[in-house]
């Protein structure tokens, strides 16, 4: 019989984690959008907190499986060097009072690839200049 490494259960733990959020987040935008899934999803708070967790991860991952596909069928049907994406523009409503979706905005999928770049390169530098200033502090 195999033992686990504490590190496969961490991992597996941490997998589960990200698959309750994912669930949980598919479950606030689904009763966002839809009344009636919000009138099963306002069911879901009395459920024993296992069995919600399970069944938020189960969404979770169904979502994930949903989402992979997605991206996977956009990318094999356009072409690589000047995609469009149509993708939901996220408006604040007037009152306040959340965020809604608007009508399909297109977003040109290498300018997108070049702001993730921009981005990726600025987080790089923030964590570089947050470890300078540790390293400054603890030697002070």
């Amino acid at each position: 019989m195999s033992e686990s490494k504490p590190t496969d259960d961490l991992g597996a733990m941490f997998d589960r984690a990200r698959r309750i959020a994912v669930g949980a987040a598919a479950s606030v935008v689904e009763s966002i959008q839809d009344e009636q899934k919000r009138n099963e999803n306002s069911g879901l708070l009395s459920m024993d907190f296992n069995d919600l967790a399970e069944r938020l991860a189960e969404k979770g991952k169904t979502t994930e499986v949903e989402a992979r596909k997605y991206v996977d069928d956009m990318m094999k049907s356009s072409p690589a060097s000047e995609s469009t994406v149509d993708v939901p523009a996220w408006e604040e409503k007037e009152s306040g009072s959340g965020f809604t979706a608007s009508p399909m905005t297109s977003v040109n999928m290498a300018d997108s690839a070049a702001e993730i770049q921009e981005l990726t390169q600025i987080v790089q530098d923030l964590r570089r200049e947050l470890e300078q200033m540790r390293e400054a502090r603890g030697n002070a």
